[in-house]
């Protein structure tokens, strides 16, 4: 079950809105003026310049695709794509991807990634946005579709750079890789040029568009598909845990469903997507009603997969990952005197990494107020329990914090109540110490 490869062919459309239409660029040109001036510089011959004439005088583009396959205008076209000329550049451009999206074939016509690069290379690439995308749309249709593995390792490696170089072109960037990353090579060259490093810092980025978030997704996908990339993206399931409860979009969690199921060959992955609440998202899916057969049986799989790492944790683990969650709830643990004698040593582990996270919790505004309810419930049993929990408190500077929470007017009543107890325990504790010592 679930999405494979084959699902998405390497498409050339799905172009950014904000860019030319290849139709308006055609429409527009004086190039008949220009190829005479190509021919009183010989930059071509009168044989050349004719045959382009010709091949323009066919106004059926089909026909002008065969006409393709049978001359010699694809080598002088490609001799027009290494000119200067950015009018040129552009008219030619918009003439290949013509082309290209009649008869995809036709591109080992245009099989020299050099010629396109240099495109990249000598235009300002931020003053014309259609050059930028069309000649990326080629190379990332000959590197992930037409050329074989291993080939024009070099250009790629340029390519991909210059990609994820140029300002303001995120669209550009995230289409190309769609194209590119369905192949392993590329995959591990791009993952060797630290490019999930880049997809984990776009995706972390807050108010992305619907397209954005999916073109994302898609890239973590296809990584996803390779076991050594597994491990390295286990940071991004809390946001696309995130992005898939917050989207209208079926496509979005269509494709967030499959990269998780993807990424679930690593126990650990598991744990930080029951970590990341993904258990009660996954029932609130299943019970919708969906049209695609593929989200039904990913669904299902994980249901499988988050219940048996649930059944598999201990009580401490089903706890820190309550606490990692960053929602906290009245789960019965908390109130287990048993849970807290057997583990209150456990929660110094990693330098009291837990109650460092439970105090975050606590300070932080976006923290729903039953989270810091339990969070200073939690911190009290600490200090009851703990030799050094009230040292630890106060050095942390989380009995600061409880008792802002304490005295602040706008405090839910709830926490203060909390507050209040778990004050009580850090004063308490004083006495049992003296208790005990006699």
């Amino acid at each position: 079950g679930g999405l494979d490869l084959e699902h998405f062919p390497g498409s050339m459309s799905d172009a950014p809105n904000a860019i030319e239409t290849t139709q308006a660029v055609l429409s527009q040109s004086e190039f008949h003026g220009t190829l005479d001036k190509y021919v009183s510089s010989s930059i071509i011959d009168q044989s050349e310049a004719q045959l382009i004439r010709s091949y323009l005088s066919v106004q059926d583009t089909e026909g002008r695709v065969e006409l393709l396959q049978t001359t010699g205008v694809s080598q002088t076209l490609l001799k027009f794509l290494s000119l200067h000329d950015p009018g040129t550049v552009k008219y030619v451009l918009a003439l290949v991807d013509q082309a290209l999206l009649i008869r995809p074939a036709i591109g080992s016509q245009f099989a020299h990634p050099k010629v396109f690069l240099n495109i990249l290379n000598t235009h300002n690439l931020t003053s014309d946005n259609f050059i930028f995308w069309k000649a990326s749309r080629v190379l990332s249709f000959l590197f992930g579709t037409l050329l074989g593995d291993n080939e024009n390792v070099d250009e790629l490696r340029q390519f991909l750079t210059i990609l994820s170089n140029t300002s303001g072109q995120q669209e550009v960037y995230l289409f190309s890789l769609k194209g590119l990353l369905r192949k392993q090579w590329i995959r591990t060259l791009f993952k060797s040029l630290n490019g999930i490093d880049r997809l984990k810092a776009l995706l972390s980025e807050k108010d992305l568009a619907v397209q954005t978030q999916y073109q994302i997704i898609f890239c973590v996908w296809l990584l996803s598909f390779d076991k050594e990339n597994v491990r390295e993206l286990v940071e991004l399931i809390p946001r696309i845990v995130f992005i898939g409860r917050q989207t209208q979009k079926e496509k979005v969690l269509r494709i967030s469903v499959a990269a998780l199921r993807n990424l679930t060959v690593e126990p650990k992955n598991v744990e930080k997507m029951v970590e990341s609440k993904l258990n009660k998202q996954l029932e609130i899916w299943n019970n919708r009603k969906w049209g695609d057969e593929d989200i039904k049986s990913d669904l299902e799989f994980l249901i499988v997969k988050t219940n048996h790492a649930i059944e598999e944790m201990s009580s401490y683990e089903r706890y820190r990952s309550e606490v990692m969650s960053g929602e906290l709830e009245w789960s019965p643990v908390h109130f287990s005197e048993t849970f807290w004698r057997e583990n209150v040593s456990r929660l110094g582990d990693d330098n009291f990494h837990l109650i460092r996270v439970l105090s975050e919790l606590l300070s932080n505004p976006e923290s729903k107020t039953l989270t810091k309810a339990v969070a200073c419930y939690d911190i009290g049993e600490f200090v009851r329990l703990h030799p050094a929990g009230r040292k630890v408190v106060t050095d942390l500077g989380t009995k600061k914090i409880i008792m802002g929470l304490l005295y602040e007017t706008g405090t839910d009543s709830e926490v203060q109540k909390q507050a209040l107890l778990c004050t009580r325990k850090m004063m308490v504790s004083n006495w049992e110490m003296l208790g005990n010592s006699k």
